[in-house]
């Protein structure tokens, strides 16, 4: 008996030695600091703005996130358009709208967003140094980090509420964690929410509040932010 037991034992051993398990390690959570001093947001513009020439920059979509810190940004939801204003919870859901339709590319240099690929390549994993990973949680990193936000809004939206005060700005469970995403509009029963790597790509789609895909929201304590210290995008 002692003979076949370590028969099988060693029979194992050589099994996952030949056949490694093929999920992917959970990329690490990022660490917000609670200060952006004006040096670290200075390093951050440049990181993002000095990437390759098939990267982020001369995209569509780095031109519409400078147009909200510049001209404006009109998002085509029957509103003007808009500067960041200084306050997180409108200045969020604007960047997150800047953002709608940006596609995933196929290699580190295919950034841009208006790829057919499907990488897992993005900006927004790019930019945490986790890219060719699942990126619709790095897309809520990134977005709170476009407003200066020091909360952690992926772990934050694990301590989640029902529906029955859903504000704008709220992050959501999505599909019982498989994902997070954003609250941008509320009209009655309905919501919107934008969320990265949904067909490969950012999305603004229409949900009942009680959907069955939503698995909880949270509230971040949103503020007001010195949106001057961004001044790069212009």
């Amino acid at each position: 008996m002692k003979k076949r037991i370590i028969s099988f034992i060693l029979c194992m051993a050589m099994c996952c030695a030949i056949f490694p398990a093929t999920a992917l390690a959970a990329a690490p959570e990022p660490q917000y600091e609670e200060n952006l001093t004006p040096a670290l947001v200075a390093a951050f513009g440049t990181q993002v703005m000095s990437v390759s020439s098939g990267g982020y920059t001369g995209g569509d979509y780095c031109k519409n996130l400078r147009l909200c810190f510049n001209t404006g940004y009109n998002p085509g939801d029957g509103t003007s358009q808009r500067l960041v204003s200084g306050k997180q919870v409108e200045d969020i859901v604007l960047i997150a709208k800047s953002q709608r339709g940006y596609h995933e590319g196929s290699d580190a240099n295919d950034l841009k967003g208006s790829s057919t690929g499907s990488g897992n390549y993005t900006e927004y994993g790019r930019f945490y140094g986790y890219n060719g990973v699942a990126w619709g949680g790095y897309f809520i990193y990134w977005l709170g980090r476009m407003v200066k936000c020091s909360q952690n809004l992926f772990t934050l939206a694990t301590k989640a509420y029902n529906s029955s005060d859903v504000r704008v700005g709220d992050i959501v469970i999505m599909r019982n964690g498989e994902n997070r995403g954003i609250v941008s509009r509320i009209s009655g029963s309905t919501i919107w929410i934008i969320e990265g790597n949904y067909s490969d790509r950012v999305t603004e789609t229409p949900y009942s509040i009680t959907s069955s895909s939503i698995t909880g929201y949270a509230h971040p304590a949103y503020g007001n932010w010195d949106k001057q210290l961004y001044a790069d995008y212009k």
